[in-house]
Parts: structure tokens; sequence; C-alpha cells
């Protein structure tokens, strides 16, 4: 069972790294660690290939993206953010959050990780609402 999850998990990965996307929301309807551990899963999936940087809020992404924007660029200036600089931010219990509408405008992407015998479909379909189908990239479903 760990072996396929692994699998999964690194399925997941490849298609993620394959999207153009600077900075990925891990999202959860429920106040569980679901996203949390999803986001480590991926950091620690993503090795030195890419750089991922978890943020815990909204002001750690912009001032990590400022930073990183200054890397290389004219006396701190905005220059892009690297490309192998990516940018995780594990949200659980998005619904329970007032922050979290700001914390998902903050992000570019979004997937969403729901957990089986947990989540309840009109939560996820409330979650699908606050983030915008726009920029929802998927959905997963972790087991407890």
């Amino acid at each position: 069972m760990t072996r396929r999850r692994g699998n999964d998990l690194g399925a997941l990965w490849v298609q993620l790294a394959r999207r153009p996307w600077t900075t990925l929301a891990v999202v959860s309807p429920d106040p569980s660690d679901a996203a949390a551990r999803l986001a480590r899963a991926l950091a620690e999936l993503a090795g030195t290939q890419h750089r991922l940087l978890e943020a815990s809020d909204a002001s750690e992404l912009k001032l990590k993206l400022s930073a990183a924007q200054g890397v290389g660029g004219p006396e701190g200036g905005a220059a892009e953010v690297p490309k192998h600089l990516r940018f995780l931010l594990p949200i659980d219990g998005a619904l329970d959050k007032p922050a979290s509408a700001e914390l998902l405008a903050a992000c570019d992407s979004v997937v969403m990780v729901l957990e089986k015998g947990r989540s309840r479909l009109p939560d996820a379909l409330s979650t699908v609402g606050l983030v915008g189908r726009e920029r929802l990239v998927g959905a997963v479903l972790g087991i407890p």
C-alpha cells in the first residue's frame, strides 16, 4: 500500500511539474492536516530538481516571492521568479478560515485534497467556488 501511494504521489508531482505555476495552494475544505501533509510530501518528491519553498500564510508567501524576484534582478528590481523556484502554500480547513480567500488569491494554481470518509461534497463544491475553477488544477483523494 505504501508503494502504491508513493507511485500515485509521484504521478501527481509529474503532472504538477509539467504545468506552468509559481505558487501552488494545496487546499483542504476539512479542518485536518491533509493539505500540510500533501504539501510536505510534494516538497520531498521535488527534491533538488525543483526548489519548493513552503509558506504558512500570505505575508510569508509575498515576502518569499519578493526576495526571489530580487535574485538576479537589477538592484533587487522586478525580475521574474526563477523557473526552478516554486512555492507551496498548504491551507487546511479553508472554509473555516476567514483569511483563506486572501491566501488563495496569492496563488496562481490550486490542488484540492479530499479525505475519504471525512470530506463532504457540499464543502468540496464551496471550496471550488472559493478557489475559482480557472485556478483549480485538480483534486486528489487522500486516505486518513
